[in-house]
């Protein structure tokens, strides 16, 4: 990784059930964020890992992030697309980038300052590479050695530029408005997921998948993906002016839905012999069949959240809150348990959905405590403040 080294006939839906779905669909992408770093330990993954469990590989888990890395990062870039509009309009430019630095830069320090040495070292000391203590580490190696990474900080980073770019963008256009369209059908679809494929196959020729490179030395970028995650940025941001997400209809995102769901099952199904025979080919068009299988993924599952997933309770209004402070710390609870379950007398399969469902109860778990936290000192602050102003 990087080191410093979404038919006219749809009828719209109110404004907090909308917000309220987007909440649950980011939710489960944190989800599935954290069980797909969970995976990389026991399967056949590609890319690289800090800890490699030393069982038997469980092949079914390389279709499992084949499917993942297909759809749930451009999925996260997106929604995002579809809430900077909004961010954006009623401030001034460097208003709006301060926020952002706020919310996603400073995130990004942490992750690189605590969150990333921190399960390096759990690693390495468990491998016996080192055996000095955290400090020792830190200062010699983490920092020394120039293992300085903020790893999964990338996404932050990422979304921090493509919103440096909108207000750029913004600033030239001045107060030019998009007018909204009509509401998109299957065909438009297609024609977002023929654009990533073609443009992903002319990058793929010379960036394969999990080739990382430093820009400037410190802005880490996959080159592979990278066209899916600025279009579909791009695409969210159109969405949001021409309300594309509350016209989208269920008819259209169903077919959608359906479409990327046979093109997922085709990979998770892929060793039974019908399918074996086919494969070969798949994989020659796999950024083709991957770009479309993410469409299909994105605006299906938006439609299907919005139909079925628009409500919330007091559990799933606490998940999601903490959703993105659950995404900054998760990796550090992934590879802990990992390494805690290393001679544990179990499969990988068990093993994974144990540090899976282990690692997101202790990511939200810290973040909830986190927040209440920062919530009771704001309202003791709130309360002392009014009682001076009483006095």
């Amino acid at each position: 990784m990087i080191h410093i080294s979404a038919k006219a006939n749809a009828t719209p839906i109110p404004t907090a059930d909308r917000n309220t779905y987007l909440d649950n669909l980011k939710l489960c992408l944190t989800f599935l964020v954290i069980a797909h770093h969970a995976s990389q330990a026991y399967g056949p993954t590609g890319g690289a890992w800090v800890y490699v469990d030393p069982g038997h590989s469980v092949m079914w888990l390389r279709n499992f992030m084949a499917v993942n890395a297909s759809f749930f990062m451009g999925f996260f870039f997106l929604i995002s697309g579809y809430f900077i509009p909004r961010s954006f309009d009623g401030r001034t430019a460097g208003a709006f980038l301060r926020q952002k630095a706020k919310r996603l830069l400073l995130p990004v320090l942490f992750i690189l300052a605590v969150v990333v040495p921190a399960y390096f070292y759990l690693a390495m000391t468990y491998r016996g590479v080192g055996t000095y203590d955290f400090f020792t580490f830190y200062a010699k190696s983490y920092i020394g050695d120039g293992l300085l990474s903020y790893e999964h900080g990338w996404y932050m980073v990422h979304l921090f530029l493509y919103s440096a770019l909108y207000a750029l963008v913004r600033i030239i256009l001045k107060n030019r408005k998009m007018s909204a369209g009509k509401a998109p059908n299957i065909l438009m679809i297609l024609g977002l997921g023929g654009l990533i494929a073609v443009v992903s196959l002319v990058v793929r020729m010379y960036y394969p998948v999990d080739n990382w490179v430093d820009v400037l030395g410190v802005i880490g970028v996959e080159p592979a993906h990278l066209p899916q995650y600025a279009l579909l940025f791009l695409s969210g941001i159109v969405a949001y002016r021409k309300g594309y997400f509350t016209s989208l209809s269920k008819r259209t995102g169903f077919l959608a839905l359906v479409a990327g769901l046979v093109m997922a099952f085709v990979i998770y199904l892929s060793r039974f012999p019908v399918l074996a025979r086919i494969m070969p080919f798949v994989w020659d068009i796999w950024p083709i069949y991957e770009s479309f299988m993410c469409v299909f993924l994105c605006f299906g599952l938006l439609v299907f959240f919005r139909t079925y997933c628009s409500r919330t309770n007091f559990v799933l209004r606490k998940l999601a809150e903490n959703a993105f402070g659950a995404y900054v710390i998760h990796n550090f609870f992934v590879v802990l348990f990992q390494v805690s379950f290393d001679k544990v007398r179990a499969g990988g399969s068990v093993k994974f959905v144990s540090v899976s469902l282990l690692a997101i109860l202790c990511s939200f778990g810290l973040s909830m405590l986190y927040t209440e936290t920062k919530r009771a000192f704001k309202k003791r602050r709130n309360r002392e403040e009014r009682k001076q102003l009483a006095e």
